[in-house]
């Protein structure tokens, strides 16, 4: 996975060859093919090993309200860091909306997850009396869900006029402001 991610840096999902991956780690590409059957497959475990470094924060009952925002501002930070994996998670994250893509599953997983998670975390500021009884959690934390991923279209498309950290952060800030009891 290190080598197709660094691949996918390099020269984009749509560029990258799964044969160059193959040779790259000492595999014919039948061996890579065994372990990943489409690019697809190798790019979705990319995203899910890059994932699995904030599983340990997403477990119920772990972040509070506050500290959830606090990670949310860290991806978004380290995002920015890996533009073409975005563009490639963009991509698919689009694509994915056809009824028979193969990541349909994986994209439709990930962002009910991410929206249960937020929602919880917004829940217990709400049950802290420390955000206005009236919001709605589950719907705030698709609107942030939105905000993320429309920003990085935006991003993507102008990257030398848009700073998605300083954007996002703010929105962030301006949006848990008004939240607060």
């Amino acid at each position: 996975m290190d080598a197709a991610k660094k691949r996918f840096l390099s020269e984009g999902f749509q560029s990258t060859s799964l044969t160059d991956i193959a040779r790259d780690v000492h595999l014919s590409l039948a061996g890579l093919l065994h372990y990943f059957p489409t690019k697809v497959d190798l790019l979705l475990a990319v995203l899910d090993e890059r994932d699995k470094e904030y599983e340990p924060f997403l477990k119920e009952g772990t972040l509070n309200w506050v500290e959830f925002i606090a990670l949310l501002k860290t991806v978004n930070r380290r995002n920015m860091e890996t533009p073409e994996i975005i563009r490639a998670f963009s991509l698919l994250n689009a694509e994915s909306l056809l009824d028979h893509h193969p990541a349909r599953r994986w994209f439709y997983n990930r962002t009910l997850q991410l929206r249960d998670h937020m929602a919880y975390a917004l829940n217990r500021g709400v049950e802290a009396g420390e955000l206005r009884p009236d919001i709605d959690p589950q719907a705030l934390a698709t609107e942030i869900i939105s905000i993320m991923d429309g920003l990085q279209m935006v991003w993507l498309r102008l990257p030398q006029s848009t700073d998605m950290g300083v954007i996002f952060e703010a929105y962030l800030d301006r949006l848990m402001k008004s939240s607060q009891a």
